[in-house]
This record gives C-alpha cells, structure tokens and sequence, in this order.
C-alpha cells in the first residue's frame, strides 16, 4: 500500500469519526407483561428530562436563583409533551417587569407562557427542581437580597409593645448611696401598610 493510499484512508477515517450521531432510545416492550403494554405509555422515557403528568412537590429556582421549596406543581400533556402548570401567585415570584407579567394570559388555572417561547422551563429529576431561564432584560432588577415588591405583603395587623428596665444600686463605703432606674421601650400599631411606633427611655 503506498502512502497516498494510507493518507487517504486516514482522511476518511477522521471524517468518519467527526460525523455527529444521534441514538434513539428504544425499549423492547416484550419485557413487559402483554396484558399490561397497551396500559403503559414509555414515551415519556424517551424525552430527556421526561416527567409524566401529575402532581409533584419541586424546588423552583429563577436563573439559577432558589425561589421556591416545596412547591406543588401540577404537569399536564400537551400534544407530545408533558408541561408545568405555573400558577400566578408562583409568576409573580419571578420577579418580571410588570409590561412582562401583564402580558402574560391565563389558561384555565395555569398562567400561559406560548407567548413568551424564550422562557424556558428544564426539569432537573435527580434534584426535583424546576430551574427556569428568563432573560435578563425582562426581570425587574433585583439582588440576592432583596424580595421583588409584588411579593410583599402588609402583614398581621396588631399591637406591639417592647420594653427593658434596668435598675442599678452605687453603695460607696464614704459618700452616699445612690439607685438609678431606667426604663426603654418601644409601642406600635400595625394596620394594614400602615405602622406607628413610639420609641420611649
């Protein structure tokens, strides 16, 4: 074999070897009792990340930020695929520009989010967590330490009261003696958003 020959098939080895390929999974149904194979759908196996419909109880995290533990998510088909069913009160945790939000409709129970194909929605099953990609430009700003405005809430109405007293005794054994007492404290009123406190000493 000269070396043109052997160059050549080198070069077709290489390009051989750099051509992507792409497996399909398949099961042998045969493995399954045949009473039980028409009752059983696989198909959600072949889907990375597959889920099959229902309710799960998942972490949620927004661009790699945690906003959510233990958040019960209902998982619908939809045509071929299984989707989250994201309810408003979960969207408003999101953090979205308000122009965002609004135009985000309602399906059923379900906020529908066909309008917004960028936003993307990965199941992590080795975690149980949602993760959810949103640009960047759609999201209010916001820090690791700060809760978006459309998830505050005015709170219990009530009546607070706060005090310390502190007492202390000088005896010298020339001189008189001396007692001091003082007393800290504050009072307030939560109503609704509205506060009051009194700050006293």
């Amino acid at each position: 074999m000269d070396t043109v020959n052997i160059y050549r098939l080198s070069f077709i080895s290489c390009l051989v070897m750099a051509i992507p390929s792409a497996l399909a999974v398949e099961f042998n149904l045969n493995v399954l009792d045949k009473s039980m194979r028409d009752r059983i759908d696989i198909s959600l196996l072949k889907e990375k990340g597959g889920i099959a419909p229902g309710e799960y109880f998942v972490s949620v995290a927004v661009n790699n930020n945690q906003i959510s533990n233990g958040q019960k998510i209902d998982w619908k088909k939809n045509g071929d695929q299984t989707i989250p069913c994201i309810n408003d009160l979960l969207v408003d945790k999101f953090g979205l520009k308000p122009e965002v939000r609004q135009s985000l409709p309602r399906l059923n129970q379900c906020v529908d989010f066909s309008s917004r194909p960028e936003i993307l929605f990965i199941f992590d099953q080795a975690s149980q967590q949602l993760n959810i990609t949103i640009p960047q430009a759609w999201l209010a700003w916001h820090s690791d330490n700060w809760t978006p405005p459309s998830t505050w809430k005015e709170g219990v109405a009530g009546v607070l009261m706060d005090y310390n007293l502190f007492a202390s005794s000088y005896r010298p054994q020339d001189g008189s003696n001396s007692t001091n007492l003082n007393a800290y404290g504050t009072a307030g009123i939560n109503a609704g958003a509205w506060r009051y406190a009194v700050i006293t000493n």
